[in-house]
């Protein structure tokens, strides 16, 4: 199930990164009892649902739901890959309680780290496929009796060459 913006501001915690990232958008923040942090969250909640203008909101919102992108397990990988270089990076990647929160975090403090480790999670996902293009891979074969028979004698004698030269 993907999750949306209410789910996403829910889950992550109410500290200086996320007020940083609410206000660095427009939005006033409304006074946050710290005490409970389940209503914290859904303060915040209520006050982006509540937030009259509705294009600074629809910009936060999709601001926030990309700096999620890689709140999962093969996302962290990604995102400690791309911070290796900078140990304050991983240092604060590690503080982090969830994968979600590692992603949200890196998006707003380093968001050239993110955007690189974004790229190591497209080429974890999708390299074998960019792969297949990059060879010539994407038309598919002829496959009438003439074409295979050709195809077959070829492999077979590509076959006993390499046997031949072993």
């Amino acid at each position: 199930m993907k999750k949306t913006f209410v789910d996403v501001m829910l889950e992550l915690p109410v500290d200086a990164t996320l007020r940083d990232f609410l206000t660095g958008h427009g939005l006033s923040m409304p006074e946050i009892d710290s005490g409970d942090a389940a209503d914290a969250n859904q303060t915040l909640v209520e006050a982006v649902t509540a937030w009259a203008d509705t294009d600074a909101r629809d910009r936060m919102v999709a601001n926030l739901m990309a700096s999620v992108s890689l709140g999962d397990e093969a996302g962290r990988q990604a995102l400690f890959e791309a911070a290796m270089a900078d140990p304050a990076a991983v240092t604060g990647l590690a503080l982090c309680q969830s994968d979600l929160q590692r992603s949200f975090w890196l998006y707003t403090h380093h968001p050239t780290l993110f955007e690189r480790a974004s790229d190591f999670d497209f080429w974890a996902h999708h390299g074998t496929q960019a792969q297949q293009y990059d060879l010539g891979v994407k038309r598919t074969p002829i496959d009438i009796e003439v074409a295979m028979t050709g195809l077959r004698q070829a492999v077979t004698s590509g076959c006993k060459l390499t046997q031949a030269s072993d």
